[in-house]
């Protein structure tokens, strides 16, 4: 059985306490489904940054499908988050073949 690739739309990059958290949209896929997953973040045509999604903040906003995930790894900067980005699982090519 094929299940589908985890994606999600970057929203904001922020530090808070120390931690590390990206704002995304997650839309059709359960958000819990992210956390312990290593990800990529997709930006223009840089070479894609490696995270890893640590867990979800608190702070969420659920109506707007919009979660703050704790990550690790390479740091998002807000400067990098534009309509083209994206957190995939795979490569960008498999991303938007799916």
């Amino acid at each position: 059985m094929d299940r589908a690739m985890l994606t999600a739309k970057p929203i904001r990059a922020f530090v808070l306490a120390g931690r590390r958290i990206l704002t995304c949209r997650v839309v059709g896929q359960n958000p819990h489904a992210f956390i312990g997953k290593d990800l990529y973040f997709y930006a223009d045509s840089r070479e894609p940054k490696r995270i890893h999604i640590e867990g979800l903040s608190t702070a969420s906003d659920i109506q707007g499908n919009e979660y703050d995930f704790l990550y690790t790894g390479d740091e998002v900067l807000p400067s990098e988050i534009s309509e083209e980005a994206i957190v995939a699982e795979g490569s960008c090519e498999e991303t938007m073949a799916k």
